[in-house]
């Protein structure tokens, strides 16, 4: 629990190294890849990856940046980014909100043709 009182499920994830993220994945349980990180400026990033399609255009969010970057050749990475740190409340309750809205999704729903990412609680280094 942050001094605010909201719940910071991001504040145990190192800083990433420049030019990386450093990514832990949310819930091994959970039927997609979401992934929790932070970027080389502390930002707070929540992804789900891999993704078989790209998206051309992401709706705007008010302090919550979108984006859809390539990993490979055949997979992507829905990626948002908390451009303010005073907007953790709406922010983690946007990411719980997606959490408990697939729950229910099959594992293959990542995308057509899309790999898994590897089932692992510990922080990884990647690309931003």
């Amino acid at each position: 629990m942050s001094d605010t009182g909201i719940y910071d499920d991001w504040s145990a994830i190192p800083v990433a190294a420049a030019g990386k993220t450093t990514l832990s994945r949310v819930d091994a349980a959970h039927p997609l890849d979401f992934w929790r990180g932070r970027d080389e400026e502390g930002r707070y990033i929540f992804c789900l990856q891999p993704l078989a399609e790209g998206m051309a255009k992401l709706p705007e969010l008010t302090g919550i940046r979108g984006a859809c970057p390539q990993l490979d050749e055949r997979n992507f990475s829905l990626r948002l980014t908390l451009v303010d740190h005073a907007d953790i409340a709406i922010f983690s309750a946007l990411t719980r909100d997606l959490l408990f809205a697939t729950r229910g999704f099959a594992t293959e729903d990542n995308g057509r043709g899309g790999g898994r990412c590897a089932r692992s609680a510990s922080p990884v280094a990647g690309n931003a």
